[in-house]
């Protein structure tokens, strides 16, 4: 009988158990000292999911553990596994089932993560905007800075709302053949056969700024192939920012890729690691819903702005980081007239889920005035993001916003910059020239678009001489002529 009873206790006993074990986490194990929990996780689409393997792994033994991939399920992440750290991100919404182990000698245990992808924004149509039709060269403006600084290139040049004209040229002479610029459907998302789009890209103006800037190259040998610009190194060579102070000591390659066509990352940029980002017209570029644009796949147009911002603060995306902007890139006043500008902000912390923000104030920024010699002649005060400047003399300027911790290890905003033309008391603008700059271009037929989609409009002799077409009124047959216009100059 007492055997009985004891039995019988252990039959409830070994019932219990086997209750409790159903309701434990379920684990994979190779039957020796390493056990790994299934998990599941949410990201959003083009986000990046982190996941530190120790807490899905555990050796009772105590011993440290070596990780790998063993399936990748669609990953798009770079980088799969840095130290104990798993990277997943998919351009496509759905569901994952990765598979990663972990090993220690002889052990082994693996594990199926199983991740959630939900869709994610479409952003900004301006976040896309990307002009597939072939040109040979293009005008764009240029930014490159490190803390929040702008550099000054290898000969003086200052590097700050720079007007870069770049033209195309064969990426096969540099050995990237692979980084090809195709056509796609609509504008976005993948390629769509083979069909070599010949406009210069990101990639093309990196290139040259490298060579001529960096290098220090006569710009008649940019753009050849022939610099050894891949793999170039000049160590311990230091950058210069704009108040003549060394920003940092180059340690790295000029320009040093990796990953694949539309993916690819710079590893290495101007002497610098890693830790850069870019935007294109002040915002994240975007190559699909959630998913970022690299400079392989950014098709470039007239008047488009870059910057490019190097940072310390390996944590400057999602800590407060930001790329700044005036409400317009370039401002036209007349000599002696208060000007008032305000400083945006486009934030960088989506970056990790998508990248899409919207502008909104700032107020913090260090108001600079530079003249066309680099010289600072003025700063400013402002208020909510606002400030008013008054310039005496006709001439080109630049406004410069900067973080106030710009220069250190602290800074965590790219500056903002815009260009000022101060013309003469009594002066008026010719029939086209809508910014008042002297000339007919690309940055008239911007401000006059900022003035037909209400967005910036014109007034006075500005609005006077947007009827490029002489007819009384100012509308999109404006647009049109001076288009033409400018397409017949450039044809000669």
């Amino acid at each position: 009988m007492k055997n009985h009873h004891i039995r019988s206790k252990l039959r409830r006993f070994l019932c219990l158990a086997a209750a409790l074990l159903m309701l434990w986490p379920q684990t994979v194990t190779a039957g020796g000292h390493i056990t790994a929990a299934e998990k599941s996780y949410t990201v959003t689409q083009g986000g990046m999911l982190k996941i530190p393997l120790e807490e899905v792994f555990t050796d009772r033994e105590g011993h440290a553990l070596t990780y790998s991939v063993v399936k990748d399920d669609r990953n798009q992440a770079t980088t799969n596994i840095s130290g104990s750290t798993y990277f997943f991100t998919s351009r496509t919404a759905g569901e994952y089932a990765p598979v990663v182990a972990a090993s220690c000698g002889q052990e082994r245990a693996e594990v199926t993560l199983h991740i959630t992808v939900e869709p994610g924004a479409e952003g900004d149509p301006r976040q896309y905007g990307y002009d597939e039709t072939p040109a040979g060269e293009v005008t764009v403006y240029v930014t490159v800075s490190s803390d929040g600084v702008p550099l000054l290139g290898e000969d003086g040049t200052l590097l700050m709302g720079l007007p870069v004209t770049v033209r195309y040229f064969d990426l096969a002479d540099y050995g990237r053949q692979d980084l090809y610029r195709c056509a796609t459907q609509g504008g976005k998302g993948g390629y769509v056969g083979d069909t070599v789009i010949e406009r210069p890209t990101l990639l093309h103006l990196y290139i040259c700024l490298l060579e001529r800037y960096y290098m220090g190259l006569p710009a008649e040998e940019c753009g050849k192939g022939t610099s050894g610009l891949i793999g170039h190194s000049d160590d311990d060579h230091p950058v210069m920012n704009i108040n003549g102070e060394v920003a940092y000591e180059s340690r790295f390659s000029a320009l040093q890729l990796t990953g694949s066509s539309t993916s690819i990352y710079m590893k290495e940029f101007w002497g610098h690691d890693e830790n850069l980002m870019y935007y294109r017209n002040h915002m994240f570029p975007l190559m699909d819903t959630g998913w970022g644009s690299t400079c392989d796949y950014i098709l470039l147009s007239d008047g488009d702005t870059i910057d490019v911002a190097m940072f310390t603060d390996w944590s400057f995306y999602n800590n407060g980081g930001a790329f700044c902007c005036f409400d317009q890139d370039s401002y036209t006043v007349t000599a002696g007239k208060p000007l008032t500008v305000q400083t945006l902000k486009y934030d960088t912390k989506s970056v990790s889920d998508g990248g899409t923000e919207s502008f909104t104030p700032i107020d913090k920024l260090t108001l600079e005035v530079y003249n066309n010699s680099s010289e600072c002649v003025d700063t400013a005060p402002g208020e909510n993001g606002s400030y008013t400047v008054v310039l005496d003399k006709p001439g080109t300027y630049y406004l410069l916003g900067i973080d106030p911790n710009a220069g250190t290890e602290a800074a965590r905003c790219a500056p903002a910059v815009a260009r000022v033309t101060v013309r003469d008391v009594g002066a008026a603008p010719e029939g086209g020239d809508v910014n008042w700059d002297g000339a007919v271009n690309v940055e008239d037929m911007q401000a006059l678009f900022g003035h037909l989609c209400g967005e910036s409009p014109l007034t006075g002799e500005l609005l006077t001489a947007a009827d490029f077409n002489g007819d009384g009124a100012v509308d999109i047959l404006d647009y049109q002529a001076m288009y033409m216009w400018i397409q017949s100059l450039q044809a000669g």
